[in-house]
């Protein structure tokens, strides 16, 4: 059996990411709102990519700017215009959580790579979080990355290593945290280290504690498998993607939870 002390670990961080998308309601889309939900968060992830390798900051840092972001896009419909300052928001929250305050960059630092304002950027921010009920995850697949590394004997280093830190960062760019959650794409990475799948009992135990489908694992190891790939000219073949399906909601619309002074922003009424 595992230690217990790990099955804290694992149970600790499942709770915090039930917690997260489970209190934020996240509506059923239509296939087409999913289909334009992608072609907007592909846009948004590139705009999170700027600050975050001009400033520098952590890989921890872009994950959950990314997982912010998959979130607010699901829950409130963004124009072409918002996309930069919506994803600079994003970006703003995660520095000021994990940076050190002496480096995290500034609004004022992050507003001069683009043509809106710093204060245009501060109420983005607040926007961005009333939307999601004041509540922003701390999950990310480095949050597991350790522990897993503990359970399958792994050094630490070896998981948390730029290689797959990189490789890591290449999938968020391209899937979804709604879609493919942190525990299994941390599960996925620690199976592409070794190599292979062990199906041991510890193996088998980390599946249930993190709860991780077979579908969406394969899919995730796919991915991975394709972007390691030294040189490739097309993405892996794969099925459509469809629109997950959520459990009951207590609301059915971001502004039933909060009315935002912002007339820019517009979403499409609840299906009747």
């Amino acid at each position: 059996e595992l230690p217990h002390a790990t099955i804290v670990k694992l149970q600790s961080a499942m709770q915090q990411q039930r917690s997260y998308f489970s209190q934020l309601n996240l509506k059923d889309l239509s296939q087409a709102e999913f289909e334009e939900y992608l072609s907007v968060r592909d846009k948004c992830v590139q705009y999170i990519k700027v600050p975050h390798i001009y400033f520098g900051t952590q890989v921890d840092t872009f994950a959950t700017a990314v997982a912010i972001l998959d979130v607010f896009l699901w829950k409130v419909k963004v124009t072409e215009r918002l996309m930069s300052i919506v994803s600079a928001a994003c970006f703003y929250i995660a520095s000021k959580m994990l940076e050190a305050e002496e480096t995290s960059p500034t609004a004022r630092e992050i507003a001069s790579l683009n043509c809106w304002t710093s204060k245009d950027l501060c109420r983005m921010e607040l926007h961005v979080l009333a939307r999601l009920g004041w509540r922003v995850s701390f999950v990310t697949y480095l949050t597991l990355l350790p522990v897993l590394a503990d359970v399958f004997g792994l050094s630490p280093s070896l998981v948390l290593s730029d290689a797959v830190t990189t490789l890591a960062a290449k999938f968020l760019c391209r899937r979804s945290t709604v879609m493919v959650t942190p525990s299994t794409l941390a599960f996925a990475l620690v199976q592409h280290v070794m190599g292979e799948s062990t199906g041991s009992p510890g193996e088998i135990q980390v599946r249930v504690h993190c709860n991780i489908e077979d579908a969406q694992l394969a899919e995730c190891k796919k991915v991975l498998s394709f972007l390691s790939a030294a040189d490739y000219s097309s993405p892996p073949v794969s099925p459509p993607r469809l629109a997950p399906k959520f459990p009951l909601k207590i609301f059915d619309k971001p502004s039933m939870a909060g009315v935002t002074p912002l007339y820019t922003i517009s979403e499409e009424p609840a299906a009747a």
